[in-house]
């Protein structure tokens, strides 16, 4: 994938209830990954989400900006600040994650969050808000 002259693969990009780093491994715990949102009414908040990446550089790359864009199935669009990507190691490799704090819909349907480097799109991950009539098995009201 290119972006803004940058060479690099989009290993991960995930909507989920959270993202924690173990403090003694290092290791990054990406917790409830979902893509379907049931609820009873509209607008319908959800508290709490974070949307995890993970990217594989070329090589070390200083420079580097990320940040989300959100859409409504209406085409309404919101773009985060961006979050300047610091950890680009000798290896290439880095991870990143957005908490997003009382996420809103107005709208049911298909909502797309999409990953921007450098302001240029590269990763597209698809939340379906959907009205509750009844909780499919195996599922949860969020």
């Amino acid at each position: 994938m290119r972006a803004s002259g940058l060479q690099f693969d989009v290993v991960a990009f995930l909507m989920c209830d959270s993202v924690i780093r173990d403090a003694q491994t290092g290791k990054v715990n990406v917790q409830g990954v979902f893509d379907t949102i049931f609820v009873r009414e509209l607008p319908a908040i959800h508290s709490s989400t974070s949307a995890y990446f993970r990217l594989k550089f070329d090589a070390p790359k200083s420079g580097v900006v990320a940040s989300l864009a959100f859409g409504s199935p209406s085409g309404i669009k919101h773009i985060t600040p961006d979050l300047p990507i610091t950890n680009i190691g000798p290896t290439g490799m880095t991870e990143g994650w957005v908490n997003i704090q009382g996420l809103q819909f107005t709208e049911f349907g298909e909502h797309q969050f999409e990953l921007l480097i450098n302001g240029e799109s590269v990763a597209r991950y698809f939340l379906i808000v959907q009205q509750l009539e009844t909780v499919p098995h195996g599922q949860q009201l969020h």
